[in-house]
């Protein structure tokens, strides 16, 4: 077991991971999180942790990923210079300057931080999905050999971070409706493989049921999941908090327009029971 195992395992009450990007972009950055300057990046963070708590520090690479598209025009050119469906990813991934700046602001979270440190990305399909649209404006349907292809340009890029200090790797699968092969699991494998040869923790989050024991996850993110259980936003408007299983952890989205003091009040309930 990694270092969030071994937290949520020895832990006498249920640990917490939170989805805050949205809701402290507003609060803290004037709703425009500072994806752009690693300094500045960590410091928001950084006030985030601070203030909310949480058991493991998230960084979200997806929408730090759009701000990056929007602001090199010459990489988005070079990204457009071919409509196969897979290759604006991998040229993306591929970008040096992305990935230096990427194991910065890791860098500096594990420097500020002594609590697990996780990189949540999107899966391969959803990335495929995200970053298309952003180039071209369309939304194509990957399938399975897409998602195989993908797979590959996502593990080559985590391999930039095998010295940043990481603990733990978040697939997040939960948006990919349009996956044309939702049941269809060889993708992460390359990923996965990635994450143990590092000796990452790595979980996924899921808007479907997986077979976890054949899954090689540690973690499944979902409302019943395995060694975690994702808060439905109904939580976040009736305060009621789900009873949870033994050495499992909570997950649960902040909502981006929620009040300061009723999220203080929720996450202390959360932490109470």
């Amino acid at each position: 077991m990694g270092a969030w195992l071994d937290l949520i395992t020895a832990s006498p009450t249920p640990c917490l991971w939170l989805d805050d990007t949205a809701y402290t972009s507003r609060l803290l950055a004037g709703t425009r999180a500072p994806w752009l300057d690693a300094a500045e990046a960590v410091a928001w963070r950084r006030k985030a942790q601070a203030l909310l708590r949480p058991d493991v520090v998230e960084l979200d690479v997806s929408p730090l990923m759009s701000a990056w598209i929007a602001a090199h025009p010459s990489l988005r050119e070079c990204m457009r210079a071919k409509r196969r469906m897979t290759a604006p990813l991998r040229i993306l991934l591929a970008d040096e300057a992305l990935r230096q700046h990427v194991a910065e602001i890791l860098m500096g979270l594990r420097a500020s931080n002594s609590g697990p440190l996780a990189m949540r990305i999107p899966s391969p399909p959803h990335w495929i999905l995200q970053v298309y649209q952003a180039v071209f404006g369309d939304r194509p349907k990957p399938g399975a050999d897409e998602a195989e292809s993908a797979s590959l340009y996502v593990a080559d890029f985590l391999r930039a971070f095998s010295e940043a200090g990481m603990d733990v790797l978040l697939i997040d699968e939960v948006s990919a409706t349009t996956f044309a092969a939702p049941g269809q699991t060889s993708w992460r494998q390359s990923v996965i493989n990635i994450a143990r040869h590092y000796r990452w923790d790595v979980g996924l989050r899921a808007a479907y049921e997986i077979d976890f024991n054949r899954s090689g996850l540690d973690f499944f993110i979902a409302p019943r999941g395995m060694r975690a259980m994702e808060i439905s936003a109904s939580f976040w408007e009736t305060g009621d908090v789900p009873s949870i299983t033994p050495g499992s952890f909570r997950f649960t989205s902040i909502p981006e327009d929620a009040q300061p003091e009723q999220v203080l009040e929720r996450l202390a309930a959360l932490r109470s029971t």
